[in-house]
C-alpha cells in the first residue's frame, strides 16, 4: 500500500460508499466500474450481461491507459472484469484469498492466474492444478497495527477491563440488538467498572449511548473508529463478526474475541474463518439465532466466564499472537515482484 517512486497503485471498484470513504483518505486513484452482482443473474439477465461487459470493456481502456504491469485481485465482480481484460493483455495477475473459503470471482479466474496469495494454509477450493501456484502470505492490516504484534504479548491488562464490540458493517444492527441484551443480563457487580468501546455502524449510535447511560457503564460511542491501532490494544476482549480483515487484526494486536460470525455470508466463509480461530484457542464462537435472546443468553455466559477468568484471556492472546502474520504486506509484495517482469 505504498507509492514509491517506481511503483503505483491503482484501485478499480465499485461505487459503494465505503470504498470512496476509505480510499478518498488516501493518495491513490480510485476508478469505479458500474457492475452487476451474480446474484442477478436470473432476475435482470439481460442487465447483468450489460453491465458487466461495460465494465470489462472500461476495464480494459483503464489498463492500456495506465500501463499497468500487475494486476492483483480481491475477489468480486469488479474484480473479474478487470482479470479477465487483464488476460486478454497478457498481463500478469495475482489473487489475494482473505477468507478460508476461495472465493467465487477467485475460483473462476484462478487457472490463468499467475500466483494465489492466501491467509489460510487449509483454504478450501483450491484445485490441485493450481495449488502449486499457492502461496500463505496471510492477510496484509495497516503498518500501525502490524507493529502492534511485537508488543502485544508484553501490554498490561487493561484497567478497568475494556470489552471492544465492532459492529459497524454486515449485520451492524443484529450484533447491537444482541449486545444490548447481553448487557442487560450481565449481573450489575460484574460489568459495575466496566469500559464498552462500540462501534455501532451509522443507523443506531444515539440508541447505543442512551443505552450504556441508562446503565450506567463507562463507554465510548461512535459510527466508525478510523484508528482502530490504539483500541485493540486498549481491549481486554473483542466481540466482533469473523470477516477476514478484521480477523487479521485481532491476530496481529493479540486481542482475544467472541466471534459471531454472518449467518448470511457467501459459502459460510465466516464461520469457517472462526471456526478456524477457534480450533487454534484463540477465540469463542456465539452463533447468532433467529431469536436475539437466545443468542444473547449463549454470549452473556461466555462473557462473563471469559472476564472472570483471566488465565483464559491470556491464552487465548497467546495463541492469537501465534496465527498472526504482521509482515503479510512483504509476503505479497514479494509475489507480485516475482511474477512481474518489470515492477
Amino acid at each position: 500500500n505504498t507509492t514509491t517512486n517506481t511503483t503505483n497503485c491503482l484501485f478499480v471498484g465499485t461505487h459503494r460508499e465505503i470504498e470512496k470513504k476509505i480510499l478518498s483518505q488516501t493518495e491513490f486513484e480510485h476508478v469505479p466500474l458500474s457492475v452487476e452482482p451474480v446474484a442477478n443473474i436470473t432476475r435482470h439477465p439481460l442487465r447483468f450481461l450489460m453491465r458487466n461487459r461495460n465494465a470489462y470493456c472500461s476495464a480494459k481502456k483503464i489498463l492500456q491507459r495506465t500501463s499497468v504491469k500487475c494486476v492483483v485481485g480481491l475477489g468480486g465482480m469488479a474484480s473479474l472484469s478487470v482479470l479477465y481484460a487483464a488476460k486478454k493483455l497478457s498481463l500478469p495477475v495475482l489473487l489475494m484469498e482473505q477468507n478460508i473459503v476461495l472465493g467465487r470471482a477467485n475460483r473462476w479466474f484462478s487457472k490463468h492466474a499467475k500466483g494465489i496469495a492466501l491467509t489460510f494454509a487449509e483454504t478450501e477450493g483450491i484445485k490441485p492444478a493450481t495449488s502449486k501456484l499457492t502461496s500463505v502470505t496471510g492477510n496484509p492490516v495497516r503498518h500501525d497495527i502490524a507493529m502492534l504484534h511485537q508488543s502485544s504479548l508484553m501490554s498490561n491488562e487493561p484497567s478497568p477491563p475494556t470489552l471492544l464490540v465492532l459492529g459497524g458493517s454486515q449485520g451492524a444492527t443484529a450484533i447491537n440488538r444482541v449486545v444490548m441484551k447481553t448487557i442487560k443480563q450481565i449481573e450489575p457487580r460484574q460489568k459495575a467498572n466496566w469500559h464498552i468501546v462500540h462501534q455501532t455502524g451509522v443507523h443506531q449510535e444515539q440508541e447505543i449511548i442512551e443505552f450504556y447511560q441508562q446503565q450506567n457503564i463507562s463507554h465510548t460511542v461512535a459510527p466508525f473508529f478510523s484508528e482502530m491501532a490504539p483500541l485493540y490494544q486498549s481491549a481486554s476482549l473483542v466481540i466482533s463478526r469473523a470477516g477476514a480483515t478484521t480477523l487479521a487484526e485481532l491476530a496481529c494486536t493479540g486481542s482475544p474475541a467472541i466471534l459471531i460470525p454472518y449467518p448470511n455470508s457467501v459459502r459460510d466463509h465466516q464461520r469457517k474463518n472462526a471456526r478456524y480461530f477457534e480450533q487454534a484457542g484463540a477465540a469463542r464462537i456465539v452463533e447468532q439465532q433467529d431469536n436475539p435472546t437466545q443468542t444473547a443468553k449463549q454470549l452473556s455466559n461466555v462473557l462473563s466466564m471469559l472476564f472472570s477468568d483471566k488465565t483464559e484471556l491470556t491464552s487465548m492472546q497467546k495463541a492469537m499472537h501465534a496465527i498472526a502474520i504482521p509482515d503479510a504486506a512483504a509476503w505479497v509484495v514479494k509475489m507480485i515482484t516475482e511474477i512481474t517482469t518489470v515492477l
